[in-house]
């Protein structure tokens, strides 16, 4: 995901390159990242040798929306793949994904992996 995630930054760089900073230009670079994101995620996780069923599209557009929250449009054409922040938003997603599947509630806050005690 990480790489496609990196492609599409590239893609989006080099059709934009030419257009100045601003606004518009920043909200369209922020829509073309994440479609073009969240599509490449879901292709390449549902062709993955073993992946296992999750609800892809929620997962990419999860994972991608974390990954976006907070970056200028600049950290995001200049996207790494190895950025630490990508892994961490998408093992954050699955887990909340995992979760909600075993009836668990949505993780939330700093105490998302603690144990409650219940009575």
């Amino acid at each position: 995901m990480r790489i496609l995630l990196l492609g599409a930054a590239c893609a989006m760089t080099i059709s934009l390159s030419a257009c100045g900073e601003g606004s518009a230009f920043d909200n369209g670079v922020r829509t073309s990242f994440r479609e073009n994101a969240v599509e490449s995620c879901v292709a390449a996780s549902r062709g993955a040798p073993g992946a296992p069923q999750m609800d892809w599209p929620r997962l990419c557009g999860c994972s991608v929306d974390r990954y976006m929250a907070g970056k200028t449009t600049t950290e995001l054409r200049n996207a790494n793949r190895e950025d630490p922040a990508l892994r961490a938003a998408s093992q954050q997603c699955a887990m909340e994904q995992v979760n909600e599947a075993a009836g668990a509630a949505p993780a939330g806050g700093e105490d998302e992996n603690a144990a409650t005690p219940s009575e």
